[in-house]
């Protein structure tokens, strides 16, 4: 009879043993999955930098967009860009008012350097947005809250869409007809036929 009894009292000893360390496997487990999930999203300090590279660059677009038209007395595709960089400019410092980030305030007109001529306008503004899409692509790789990351998808979007009017107006050759083509995220333009602007003899964009 004592030998069961104290088979019994070990059996409970050895079950509460193992119920123990099982319960803080689960909670060790639990708690290590969690801060697996936090450290997987990036920090603030990395959110800031971001940020920052990200609505300098959009200040400087809108600046040399700006004086790329009062130079060369042109309208499109740069007016509509000028009106977007707004918009971009807006939704980037609805982040910064979040995460509470000091808005970078320069002389972002005299930071300008203009083209020689139109054409070369025209480069450098494809080159830009091709470097603007690099950009959101190598930040999109992290792992962002939510807010950013859809922000910056919808700059990335508005960059592809930029990046095909500066080649549709390259392509344009003076009948009104620009080459259609697809962009980077799938945008299409709208067909083949392009609208001229007779009086100003260019492609509206």
């Amino acid at each position: 009879m004592r030998r069961n009894i104290k088979k019994m009292a070990g059996s409970i000893l050895v079950a509460g043993v193992l119920a123990t360390g099982l319960a803080t496997g689960v909670n060790t487990y639990a708690a290590a999955s969690i801060e697996s999930n936090a450290a997987a999203v990036v920090d603030n300090t990395v959110i800031q930098n971001m940020l920052l590279t990200a609505i300098e660059d959009e200040y400087l677009a809108k600046a040399q967009y700006q004086a790329i038209m009062d130079k060369f007395d042109v309208t499109r595709p740069f007016s509509n860009h000028v009106k977007a960089e707004e918009v971009h400019i807006n939704l980037l410092t609805a982040l910064f008012e979040e995460y509470g980030i000091e808005l970078p305030v320069k002389d972002w007109d005299n930071m300008v350097v203009l083209p020689d001529s139109l054409e070369a306008a025209y480069e450098a503004g494809e080159k830009a947005e091709e470097d603007n899409i690099e950009m959101y692509e190598s930040f999109l790789k992290e792992t962002l809250p939510d807010n950013v990351k859809e922000v910056f998808e919808e700059l990335i979007s508005a960059s592809d869409r930029h990046l095909q009017a500066y080649q549709r107006q390259g392509d344009c050759d003076g009948t009104g007809l620009g080459k259609s083509g697809l962009g980077r995220y799938g945008s299409s333009n709208r067909g083949r036929q392009g609208n001229r602007n007779n009086q100003q003899g260019e492609c509206i964009l």
